[in-house]
């Protein structure tokens, strides 16, 4: 089983993303997903998108709040960036 610490989010690491070439103009970056990176690299809250989240407890809490819940907790992540229930979806 997990233990405490590894139920929790990850902690913020400095440098640990990096952009690299995948393929000719396609860049992926290495590292946690955070507010910064969803914002520099998805789209917008619009009518027609979806966030996909999964992982483990810690990280639901840092994106939108806990998996149980439909609601996507304000402060969160995506609450920051504008995303709602309608466009996220935790599985």
């Amino acid at each position: 089983s997990f233990t405490h610490e590894q139920n929790q989010a990850p902690p913020e690491a400095p440098g640990l993303h990096r952009l690299r070439a995948w393929r000719p103009n396609v860049y992926t970056e290495n590292g946690w997903v955070s507010e910064e990176v969803i914002a520099k690299h998805a789209y917008g809250p619009a009518h027609d998108s979806k966030v996909f989240v999964c992982g483990l407890p810690g990280v639901y809490e840092k994106l939108c709040g806990g998996r149980q819940t439909k609601e996507v907790v304000p402060g969160s992540a995506l609450a920051n960036l504008g995303y709602s229930e309608r466009h996220v979806i935790k599985f």
